[in-house]
């Protein structure tokens, strides 16, 4: 399966993401390809951090390249911020995943509507601004967009985890934090049921 997650948004997240992804489908032993866009290397650095992830990396368990090619890996997942230049991959992407943030300002063009999943990253304290976007996503639904069920938001969790070179539901106590429960449960909908309509 081919996974775009795309944004144009700066500092919305799409890295520890795409280093989650990477980190769960190491544990699972899930045969992935991450194609990261040039010049990035930050998902690298997180994931090989730890000797016990560098190890898995070198069992080819996940590859990390910023080529595209043929991969006979179970899921290949590409780190999109631009589809100006991506005409090439419209119909090879079986998935798209869209980050979010309040606003909804991110060009589509091009991409089967049906093929999209939207994800809101970031999270707000103020309850006007919670029912106002809880109102803008039943615009969204209405207009046929598939929205994933829990908001992604990146604690200090987060933080710690990358100086410990650990995923952060890894660092102790940090599954008690709904912001973690919700990456990881993230990360299991990806791999293992798809990208489908479960958690929608």
């Amino acid at each position: 399966m081919n996974i775009a997650i795309y944004s144009p948004i700066k500092k919305i997240g799409k890295s520890t993401l795409m280093t989650h992804l990477g980190f769960y489908a190491i544990e699972n032993s899930i045969k992935t390809t991450i194609i990261l866009k040039k010049g990035d290397n930050v998902v690298l650095k997180n994931l090989f951090a730890n000797d016990k992830y560098k190890e898995k990396l070198s069992d080819s368990i996940v590859k990390i390249t910023n080529i595209d090619g043929k991969y006979k890996t179970d899921f290949i997942i590409y780190e999109i911020d631009d589809i100006s230049g991506t005409k090439n991959l419209l119909n090879k992407i079986d998935k798209w995943i869209i980050l979010v943030d309040d606003e909804f300002d991110v060009r589509i063009d091009g991409i089967d509507k049906k093929k999209i999943y939207l994800l809101r990253c970031g999270g707000t304290s103020d309850r006007t601004r919670k029912k106002e976007i809880r109102k803008a996503d039943e615009i969204l639904k209405e207009w046929g967009y598939k929205i994933f069920q829990f908001s992604i938001y990146f604690s200090d969790w987060i933080g710690k985890a990358k100086l410990l070179g650990l995923p952060a539901w890894g660092v102790t106590h940090a599954k008690k934090s709904i912001a973690i429960q919700n990456l990881e449960l993230f990360c299991y909908w990806v791999f293992k049921h798809k990208c489908n309509d479960r958690f929608i």
